[in-house]
């Protein structure tokens, strides 16, 4: 006789529903942060697009909720699947893009500038972005049971740094100070890690 599942593997819409409307004001912040930190340099993908197409799919069934994960974890995976695809479709990188102009000379005319060519070059390969996506994998791993952490390296991942960052997160210096330190031990000591294979 097979086994009854008591719990399902997966959460319905109104559990879906339910579990999001339980989310606190923190949750929320945090899920703002993940979700600008993902379109962070992504021309025409909001943070707010990403968060609503997140909940989107996941009310539909498109995506799954399974039971007993946390609704920032859920969402984080969701949003991160949503904005990789997105890049792919678009072949837009958000590494080790330059452009190049090349200046003309002008025609001679006054009030005539001079023209412009514009080169789009990427330096990005195969191997350089896959490297790239190991390490944001392994951050983060580090991170994955500090919650605090996990916001710092959101708002790092923004560009946000010293009072402009502790502002953002609504942290005081010193709490930014203590997690800064915190953080740094952590990526030197994965640093090391990685230097000895």
């Amino acid at each position: 006789m097979s086994a009854v599942l008591t719990n399902p593997p997966r959460l319905d819409r109104l559990q879906v529903e339910n579990a999001m409307a339980a989310m606190s004001d923190a949750d929320w912040r945090r899920v703002e942060f993940i979700a600008s930190s993902l379109s962070h340099g992504f021309t025409g993908f909001e943070p707010e697009d990403l968060i609503l197409e997140a909940q989107t799919k996941l009310l539909e069934g498109v995506r799954v909720w399974p039971t007993g994960v946390p609704a920032v974890v859920v969402l984080e995976n969701v949003m991160s699947s949503i904005a990789s695809n997105a890049r792919k479709r678009i072949k837009e990188g958000p590494i080790d893009v330059t452009v190049e102009v090349d200046p003309l000379e002008t025609d001679g005319q006054e009030g005539v500038s001079a023209g412009q060519t514009v080169f789009s070059r990427t330096d990005a390969t195969p191997e350089s972005q896959a490297a790239a996506r190991e390490q944001i994998a392994a951050i983060n791993r580090l991170v994955a049971d500090d919650a605090d952490l996990q916001d710092l390296v959101a708002a790092w991942a923004m560009d946000l740094k010293g009072e402009e960052a502790w502002t953002s997160l609504g942290w005081t210096k010193d709490k930014y100070e203590a997690n800064r330190k915190k953080l740094t031990r952590r990526l030197d000591k994965l640093a090391f890690e990685g230097s000895k294979k």
